[in-house]
């Protein structure tokens, strides 16, 4: 059976994970330069490196040449060869001078063939090789270098799926800094295992393993769509479905420790992984706990700039057919997504994705979607096509989430409901029953009480919801109809630094008890050149700001006039900025 990881499902980030592609880059001509390049890629036969020694060792009044001492051996190995050698200089042999002549000659052919076979290439001279100690370069070196394709491939697969969304989370130097310090652990992980040993230990995995370990708990709550194959009956079963991140990470894990425990790596550095993995997750552990992410980490991150987003495709609603019909929902949900790119008023690509996203379980931004469609309808005199959009979306149990207008109208308009609409009529009685259309929605918690703020970033805007993304990882659609109030301010920590552009979004509460709850997104998190892309910055948040400031019955802080004019007002602290912006009671 092969199961490999795919791809990050709805994975964005702000700006070109330069690091990231130079690290790929490096790898890739180290590569090219000690792989592909050279006329063999042999490196020291393990087999033969090992007769070499157990011969001198059985033959002590030999000599090992100096260059395969360098080469092979650590200092110390060296220097008990040494002292062997010398006490045993003077041994007599069995058959005398020509005999010695003999096994020596012997010796040095092996060496040299040691030598010649890998021992001088640049492969063997820039990978980390235990024996030869604490000072070389290969601690630095090996982490670049790679033993064939499908080691480099393989690694290149796992750090495109975790190196990019760390280094956006982290910025560029720490991560910089945190994949090579990741590395350095790996390897100080492995090297103890392999003391005095000559073999050749190369490749990234360590310090991808660190970004694993660090991945898995920073975007734990992030989906791995993983792809799957294999054989029963000669049949071939293939196919894809989603996991977890910290899953996915966790299960990776396991195995490398399995793996150690029962010594089938096979000559895999499994000690390296292990390591390197612990040394990633502690740190961003201790980035969470300490809050260092949102104090040091994030202010240091510049402006965003869109590294990658998924192109529309032609139109071609049959395929969106096809795959909902296979139940692949994603693929339905990109060929939806690529009609209502050409047309988006489109009703069955309307109604298709807002299926396919009650299907995955993302009933907020499904029933945003319908909401909306149900009112143009419904204001067009056409009940029965919201009737028909709800049931053909399978929407009956999520009617409590309509906003109060469309339930109203809907229960209004039940006389005139269609047949193969009852389950909309019984589940719209139900909604109504529980409050969700008997009555205005309640406002939210007055927004002069102190709010509970939530740091996070923008992940996607349209024009029935807003996707955000907590520092915790985790993701939420919220309808526009749930913001209840917007506000934007300037927070210089130091007279010194750049302003922080800071906005808030408060959300409508279900119910009056309690305080509300305010997403607050810094300049760097709100993605603005993947929203407005071409306009500058300052132009961007304007346009930002006019569309939440369309929502009806929108609140703006301090003031609508101050937001619309682009008058932010300027604090130097969160809490002068909270006491301004939801004074007390």
């Amino acid at each position: 059976m092969v199961l490999i990881p795919l791809q990050v499902e709805d994975a964005r980030v702000d700006r070109l994970p330069v690091v990231s592609i130079g690290i790929a880059v490096l790898c890739a001509i180290a590569f090219l330069v000690t792989w592909v390049l050279p006329r063999s890629t042999a490196l020291v036969d393990s087999g033969e490196l090992q007769e070499a020694i157990e011969y001198f060792e059985q033959h002590p009044y030999l000599e090992l040449s100096p260059q395969f001492c360098r080469t092979f051996l650590g200092a110390r190995a060296v220097q008990q060869v040494t002292e062997v050698h010398q006490a045993a200089a003077d041994q007599k042999v069995i058959g005398g001078e020509p005999q010695r002549a003999k096994e020596q000659a012997w010796l040095d052919d092996l060496a040299r063939r040691l030598i010649e076979g890998g021992g001088s290439s640049l492969m063997r001279r820039f990978s980390l090789v235990p024996a030869r100690g604490l000072f070389q370069l290969g601690w630095l070196t090996h982490m670049f270098l790679h033993f064939g394709w499908m080691h480099l491939l393989g690694n290149m697969l796992f750090f495109y799926l975790t190196g990019p969304l760390l280094e956006n989370a982290w910025g560029r130097r720490f991560f910089a800094g945190f994949y090579l310090v990741g590395g350095l652990v790996a390897a100080a992980a492995y090297a103890p295992l392999g003391r005095g040993s000559g073999a050749s230990m190369a490749g990234a995995s360590g310090a991808i393993a660190a970004c694993m370990g660090a991945f898995s708990y920073r975007f734990a709550n992030r989906k791995i769509r993983m792809g799957y194959l294999f054989f029963f009956f000669f049949r071939i079963f293939r196919g894809t479905f989603l996991l977890p991140a910290w899953l996915w990470a966790l299960a990776w894990f396991g195995t490398e420790v399995f793996s150690f425990e029962t010594g089938s790596a096979g000559g895999v550095a499994v000690m390296a992984h292990i390591g390197g993995f612990l040394f990633g997750a502690c740190v961003a552990l201790t980035i969470s706990l300490f809050g260092l992410e949102a104090a040091w980490l994030r202010p240091a991150v510049e402006g965003a700039t869109a590294f990658r987003q998924r192109e529309a495709q032609p139109d071609d609603i049959d395929q969106a057919r096809a795959a909902l019909k296979k139940n692949d929902l994603a693929a339905a949900a990109r060929a939806y997504r690529n009609v209502l790119v050409a047309r988006p008023g489109d009703r069955e690509a309307l109604v298709g994705l807002a299926k396919v996203e009650l299907l995955q379980g993302d009933a907020g931004r499904a029933m945003a979607r319908l909401d909306k469609l149900a009112l143009d309808q419904l204001q067009a005199g056409q009940p029965e096509e919201a009737f028909r959009a709800l049931a053909q979306a399978g929407a009956h149990s999520k009617l409590g989430l309509l906003s109060p207008q469309v339930t109203r109208m809907l229960s209004d308009a039940r006389g005139r409901a269609p047949a193969g609409t009852a389950a909309i009529v019984v589940g719209l009685t139900v909604a109504r029953g529980s409050g969700a259309g008997s009555k205005p929605a309640a406002q939210p918690a007055s927004l002069s009480s102190a709010p509970r703020i939530i740091a996070s970033r923008l992940q996607a805007l349209d024009d029935i919801s807003i996707t955000v993304e907590a520092l915790t990882g985790e993701q939420r659609t919220i309808p526009l109809s749930r913001l209840a109030g917007v506000g934007a301010a300037l927070l210089q920590l130091d007279g010194a630094a750049p302003a922080l552009v800071l906005t808030d979004l408060v959300l409508r509460m279900p119910s009056a008890a309690g305080p509300a709850t305010a997403v607050r997104i810094a300049g760097s998190q709100l993605g603005l050149a993947a929203l407005f892309p071409g306009l500058p910055p300052k132009e961007g948040y304007r346009r930002l700001l006019a569309r939440l400031l369309d929502i009806p019955g929108i609140v703006a802080l301090p003031d609508r006039a101050a937001l619309e004019n682009g008058q932010l007002p300027r604090f130097t602290d969160n809490a002068k900025l909270d006491a301004a912006f939801y004074p007390p009671a």
